[in-house]
């Protein structure tokens, strides 16, 4: 492609950009004066910090992104492309004679390119006669994008303005620091000037391959890698979730081909099986057309055929897509390796060490839990030990929600042989914990600066962020006492039967006790909201809008042992016959009402771990037999005594129950039926919208649907009996591409179907924001967040569903809490969480996500302050007997000034 033709080309793509985004702010404008009446805006781009409250200034959270380290030819022709249109516009030239006053970054790092380039200086002086000296790439950068003679991405995008007071490291002319910047911009520039990057987009992907040109030496404390064997740099991609990491993805992979000439085999290992339909579509964007194999059918047939995997033809060559979940199920390991590096034995040792192609960690956060010694985490880092050549690239929005999450990165050299600062990740995580989040956010700043990282999101600009707080009616706040009177006494009736069974109180039974305990109140809450929720959601549908609904959990695992115990209590009635399996059909049985999830967990703590029998007796431990065999007579006689031993204790039959605990089990089991406790919340919001207008994207099998009797009967999800290495099965085996969540994702987003409810399941990579290629684009989106995850990443995940590049309107966001004060305990931890993300994936502990979760947070000197008052109340005699009526005798003592020396006996 010549100049003149890219510079055509790259016209036209900025005059349709220029008419886009006139168009989606006449659209914005408009959905704007629409929404007044629902919600009051709120801008949260920009949130003081809490030292304002002290006399301090407040900071910016977030501030528009600039490129900064693009290849100066990407710039230069950009640049040329919008002097060339402005030109034609105005018939004016463009005036480059000024130097840009915008205040560049201070940092110590090599420029973008160097000025010299004879040919940039030959095609400035033809556009610029009366310009003397010619501009770097930084002038360039500053005209085009801070000025915003041209957007950086196709949707507005910002980062934390804390990490963009530094730039990422930059290109040089000559190719010093590792960097290619002829070959890298080979195959970035023809990209953008086909528009099929963004600007914001090429800059990843040329940091990415600029990265994997550095190398460094292994340890051999550190690794299982032979002693001083080189492994190449990774990159880390942490924008933000719908900024387009799959593209740069795409584009990543398509230069590790180009640069074999076409040929390899490269790794993509993401979440769900779903996703290679996206992986695809993004590999076929950016030009890339090689063939993409499914892990689950690629491995399924070699291992079936008992063939390897090294083979040619089709399947040898191209990109091998597989899930987590696939990877950590059974040795699929030692078969990915020998498809992407083949040979035997020396020869594949070999070729595992010579291997340069890609290994792409899509959602990388699945691999935190290194220091739980998770499955997943150890085989992700022994692929990448196993193969110390490849290109490693992780890529998530939520990649590090803490210092320890961080073990799996070690292509990332802040710790080992390329840092002796921290010759192990346990120093270098003890060295940033005792430091605090300051430390966490100086450790991304320091991160984008040496070019290994970069963290970009979507602007929140337009997005609106609601609380909505629900106060429990009456009949919530019936069921709620006597759900809290049943528990009291389950935990009576427990002690009252070890103490009959004369057993020990074990620890284990009050962690399970409490941990049912929990997730039943978490659900009651979850169950509060559901009503408020639909009542506000129609509101929002008659409006002309779009809904999604975030859960965590379905409760699927409680529902399914309720479900068989209540088919076995209808055989016993007559009203259902078990086939010649010996199982009822479930589908086949009427059902008054929909089930409750919180009655499940109370049946199954109690038919679980209730005590009505005393423990059966333990076996002796046996010694293992020395290798060279027993030292004396007596000791193998031993040895065959506790072996005789242990296994008659194994023969006898289990204790006989006492009657008496029998009985109070089936009253306690009884007493559950009484209580008027709420149904499973996935299954009453389908029931109040109607099946047909909800889209589930879930991983449950089943559910509880009305039929036309107006009953209930339990329904299987289409191959929800299926098995499946994704997060939902196939509906159709003949048809891969055609799975359940994905035909659920395209009725919600054709406007079929107005209602959609994602869970854990669904909350990574699916994509259900207005975009303008489907034909429900012109309805925005609410998303309403009814239950908070345990793990910070994961709310943050959820939330990046319907705010992605491409939209036409920002969602309204909405987070249901309910007034009771245990919810707003746990929020307050998430937001805890949240803060830690912030600072170690945006260097920011405010820019986690545009929600400002601050007002959850009670540990803070205000909570402190009020857990004084508090324990100061229990501890002197209260001024009249305790009442349901003493919040005036509350509220007084709260109006008493704080007595000295308080806090001081709190310490």
């Amino acid at each position: 492609m010549s100049s003149s033709e890219a510079i055509a080309r790259l016209q036209a793509i900025m005059a349709a950009a220029r008419a886009n985004a006139a168009a989606t702010a006449n659209v914005s404008s408009s959905s704007s004066s629409n929404d007044n009446k629902a919600a009051q805006v709120t801008r949260p781009t920009v949130i003081a910090e809490d030292a304002v409250q002290d006399g301090g200034n407040a900071i910016d959270t977030f501030s528009s992104y600039v490129p900064t380290a693009l290849p100066h030819c990407v710039v230069k022709a950009l640049f040329d492309a919008n002097q060339h249109l402005d030109k034609k516009s105005t018939q004016q030239p463009v005036d480059v004679d000024k130097k840009s006053t915008q205040q560049q970054p201070n940092n110590d790092v090599i420029d973008l390119l160097d000025s010299s380039d004879d040919e940039c200086e030959q095609n400035v002086a033809k556009q610029e006669a009366s310009s003397s000296s010619s501009m770097s790439t930084s002038d360039y950068s500053s005209k085009l994008f801070t000025k915003n003679l041209i957007q950086s991405h196709t949707s507005p995008a910002c980062e934390s303005a804390l990490l963009s007071s530094v730039s990422a490291r930059n290109f040089s002319s000559d190719g010093s620091d590792g960097a290619l910047p002829d070959e890298s911009a080979s195959t970035i520039l023809p990209l953008v000037v086909e528009g099929k990057l963004s600007p914001l987009q090429a800059e990843g992907v040329a940091l990415a391959t600029t990265r994997f040109n550095r190398v460094f030496t292994s340890d051999p404390s550190e690794s299982v890698l032979t002693p001083g064997l080189v492994q190449r740099a990774g990159f880390f991609l942490g924008d933000g979730a719908g900024i387009g990491k799959g593209r740069q993805i795409a584009a990543t992979i398509r230069d590790a081909f180009c640069r074999n000439h076409g040929r390899g085999r490269q790794l993509w290992i993401s979440t769900s099986r779903e996703l290679i339909e996206d992986a695809k579509r993004d590999l076929k964007d950016v030009g890339c057309h090689v063939d993409i194999h499914d892990g689950v059918d690629l491995l399924g047939k070699s291992g079936a055929s008992g063939k390897g995997l090294g083979v040619g033809g089709s399947l040898g060559k191209g990109v091998l897509f597989i899930t987590y979940a696939l990877l950590v199920s059974g040795k699929r390991l030692d078969e990915i390796l020998n498809w992407l590096a083949g040979g035997k034995n020396d020869s594949k040792r070999q070729g595992e060490q010579s291997y340069d192609g890609m290994i792409v960690f899509d959602e990388a956060h699945k691999a935190k839990n290194l220091e739980a010694d998770t499955r997943t985490a150890k085989l992700v880092v022994a692929l990448q030990e196993r193969l110390p050549n490849a290109r490693v690239l992780y890529c998530s929005a939520t990649g590090v929600s803490e210092i320890a999450h961080m073990a799996y990165a070690v292509r990332l050299g802040l710790w080992g042989s390329a840092n002796p600062l921290y010759p192990t990740f346990d120093s270098f995580k003890e060295a940033l914990t005792r430091r605090g989040v300051g430390a966490m956010e100086m450790l991304a700043l320091e991160m984008k600066r040496k070019g290994l990282f970069l963290a970009r999101t979507l602007s929140w600009e337009g997005a609106d962020f609601h609380t909505v707080k629900v106060r429990l009616g009456q009949k919530q706040v019936a069921s709620y006492d006597g759900a809290v009177k049943w528990w009291f006494r389950v935990k009576d009736e427990i002690e009252s039967a070890l103490q009959m069974l004369n057993m020990p109180a074990k620890t284990m039974i009050w962690r399970l006790f409490f941990a049912a305990q929990q997730r039943f109140f978490k659900e009651m809450c979850i169950s509060a909201k559901v009503e408020e929720v639909c009542t506000e959601a129609k509101k929002f549908l008659e409006d002309d809008h779009c809904i999604v609904i975030g859960l965590q959990s379905t409760g699927e695992a409680g529902m399914d042992v309720t479900l068989n115990e209540l088919a076995e209590s209808l055989v016993e009635n007559g009203s259902a016959r078990k086939d010649q399996k010996g199982k009822v059909d479930l589908e086949s049985v009427d059902l008054p009402n929909l089930l409750s999830t919180c009655g499940s967990i109370m049946s199954n703590f109690l038919r679980s771990h209730f005590p009505i029998a005393p423990p059966p007796q333990e076996a002796p431990k046996i010694p293992p037999i020395p290798p060279n065999g027993f030292a004396s007579d007596f000791e193998r006689l031993e040895h065959a005594r506790l072996t005789d031993l242990a296994d008659r204790i194994k023969r006898m039959p289990p204790p006989e129950p006492v009657r008496e605990l029998v009985r109070r089990r089936e009253d306690l089991l009884n007493a559950v039926k009484d209580l008027d406790l709420p149904p499973n919340p996935l299954d009453d919001i389908i029931n109040r919208f109607g099946v047909e207008n909800v889209a589930e994207m879930t991983g449950r099998s089943g559910r509880i649907l009305r039929n036309s009797k107006n009953t209930f009967r339990y329904t299987k999800r289409f191959g929800g009996s299926q098995t499946s290495y994704g997060l939902s099965a196939p509906v159709n085996r003949d048809d891969e591409s055609d799975c359940l969540n994905v035909k659920e994702r395209k009725l919600f987003m054709d406007g079929k179907k107005c209602v959609a409810i994602i869970s854990d399941a669904a909350s990574t990579g699916v994509s259900l924001h207005s975009d303008r290629r489907y034909k429900s684009s012109h309805k925005r989106r609410v998303h309403f967040t009814i239950e908070l995850p345990w793990a910070a990443d994961k709310a943050i995940q959820q939330l990046g569903r319907s705010h992605r590049s491409g939209q036409v309107t920002a969602p309204i966001y909405k987070m249901v809490v309910s007034d009771l004060g245990g919810e707003r305990r746990f929020a307050s931890a998430v937001s805890k969480r949240m803060a830690q993300l912030g600072a170690l994936t945006k260097g920011d502990r405010r820019a986690a996500t545009g929600t400002d979760l601050s007002e959850f947070d009670v540990d803070s000197i205000f909570g402190r302050r009020a857990l004084t008052k508090f324990y100061t109340a229990l501890s002197v005699t209260p001024y009249s007997s305790p009442s349901r009526n003493s919040n005036s005798i509350l509220d007084e003592f709260i109006s008493h000034p704080q007595q000295p020396g308080d806090e001081a006996r709190m310490d």
